[in-house]
């Protein structure tokens, strides 16, 4: 392959998504990819918008991708994903929920995607606003292990369903991603 490591790892995320959505979904269509005649990457996501874009009928879901470490996460992805998120919400009629998925997780960042559920953002490159998104983060382990062990996108909406906050503005404390990863693997 005649790409970089980051690419490749959207791609092979992107793969992994079609079997975590029980081969219910268009991997071509998700991946926000540039892709060579043989399927192959040749580079990654735009600046604009997120990495995968999975469109579930009645809701859609955007897959964040990083290799940064946790402590690069905050001034690297915190804004980015957080914009896409707002942007494609504005967009959607569905809902949509964002997964960002990184090898390790800064729960300062967590604990702001969390908070931005209670948050109105404007758009960027949209016009309009949206009140709350909603951005859940998995460790690649966990995306493993939902592969190992068989569990679908159903279930990871579920989970993040289950345990979103409302609106109203809460204390977010820094364990609160624990209970949600429990009853996924349950």
């Amino acid at each position: 392959l005649n790409t970089d490591v980051p690419t490749i790892f959207e791609y092979i995320l992107g793969i992994a998504w079609y079997y975590i959505s029980e081969e219910n979904i268009n991997v071509r269509k998700s991946l926000n990819l540039t892709l060579d005649a043989d399927l192959l990457p040749l580079s990654h996501a735009s600046g604009g918008d997120g990495d995968i874009i999975v469109d579930y009928g009645d809701l859609t879901m955007m897959l964040e991708a990083t290799l940064m470490n946790k402590n690069a996460q905050r001034r690297s992805e915190l804004e980015p994903v957080i914009r896409h998120a707002a942007n494609l919400s504005i967009n959607q009629i569905n809902p949509v929920i964002t997964v960002f998925i990184a090898d390790e997780l800064d729960n300062n960042v967590l604990n702001i995607f969390r908070a931005s559920a209670s948050i109105e953002f404007e758009g960027t490159n949209v016009d309009g606003r949206i009140k709350g998104i909603n951005i859940f983060a998995l460790k690649i382990s966990e995306v493993i292990r939902m592969l190992s062990k068989e569990i679908y996108v159903s279930k990871l909406i579920e989970t993040i369903c289950e345990y979103s906050i409302n609106n109203a503005p809460q204390f977010i404390n820094s364990n609160w991603r624990e209970p949600m990863i429990e009853f996924l693997f349950d």
